[in-house]
């Protein structure tokens, strides 16, 4: 269990990314959290405490998904600069600004091979 690696994909469809998030899919939000904790203890017998749960920025693809890993497990793009814990998230929205996603500066790591970053590079360059 400490590797486990999960995925929500989300049914909803006009969701891409973190920016898209507002007050309004706060039901959502809020249903993955708790049922995706739900079913993990459930089915593997882990415990939300013991869970990270989080979205990243930039999505690998652009449909709505939230990650769920062990904290033991030093997931790709789980630190600093790519995931934004699904608490975090709710809370942002709940309690600072319901569009808060859409207009903070979010701030995104990228490895020198990733395509977006090489689409940074060129556009810099043109």
């Amino acid at each position: 269990m400490e590797n486990m690696y999960l995925v929500a994909i989300c049914h909803t469809q006009g969701i891409k990314s973190l920016r898209d998030l507002d007050s309004s899919h706060l039901p959502l939000l809020k249903n993955i959290l708790l049922k995706g904790q739900e079913v993990i203890k459930e089915k593997y017998g882990v415990v939300s405490d013991q869970l990270r749960i989080y979205i990243h920025y930039q999505p690998s693809y652009y449909h709505f998904h939230v990650h769920f890993t062990h904290l033991k497990y030093d997931a790709p793009g789980c630190g600093i600069g790519k995931a934004h814990l699904l608490q975090d998230v709710i809370d942002n929205i709940e309690n600072i600004d319901s569009h808060y996603y859409s207009k903070r500066t979010l701030s995104c790591l990228f490895k020198e091979n990733d395509k977006l970053f090489k689409r940074f590079q060129s556009a810099e360059h043109a």
